[in-house]
């Protein structure tokens, strides 16, 4: 199944809302890719134009579904290494580096939003916007049982 759209509102740094609904096929749990502007591609040597490609931003997860259109949300997560000193280690050659995971968010992550505490969100600080494309994502998975491949 094919599904594609546009990201119609940015609601705030995790959610969104899709032209997609219900009466597109659209059901809770569904997870969209949401890609920027296509880039075009050019071969280094003749400058030929080689294709476009369409860069993916984030994926989002249907969180509530509407007849015309869906919120989704951004589910991924990935882990930063904080350099900050935990109790009882005093000296930093000493110090245990800390993991922390954190979950994706629409807006760019910067050292300026943490100095700043977060700013009021404006779609024009997003990295998400609204006309961002959205297709569904379909993890393609193989699978090899003795002579016979899934796919």
């Amino acid at each position: 199944m094919t599904l594609e759209g546009k990201v119609a509102n940015v609601l705030n740094d995790r959610e969104l809302v899709i032209n997609l609904g219900k009466s597109q096929g659209v059901e809770e749990g569904m997870v969209f890719e949401v890609s920027g502007q296509s880039l075009e591609v050019r071969d280094p040597d003749t400058n030929a134009v080689l294709g476009e490609v369409e860069p993916s931003k984030v994926k989002v997860k249907v969180i509530q579904l509407h007849d015309k259109f869906a919120v989704a949300r951004t589910f991924e997560t990935y882990t930063v290494e904080l350099d900050e000193p935990l109790p009882g280690y005093p000296f930093s050659a000493m110090r245990p580096t800390r993991r922390v995971t954190r979950v994706k968010k629409l807006l760019p992550f910067s050292i300026a939003h943490i100095s700043a505490g977060y700013p009021r969100f404006t779609e024009e600080g997003a990295y998400v916007m609204a006309g961002d494309k959205v297709r569904l994502f379909e993890e393609k998975v193989d699978i090899q049982i003795g002579n016979i491949e899934l796919r």
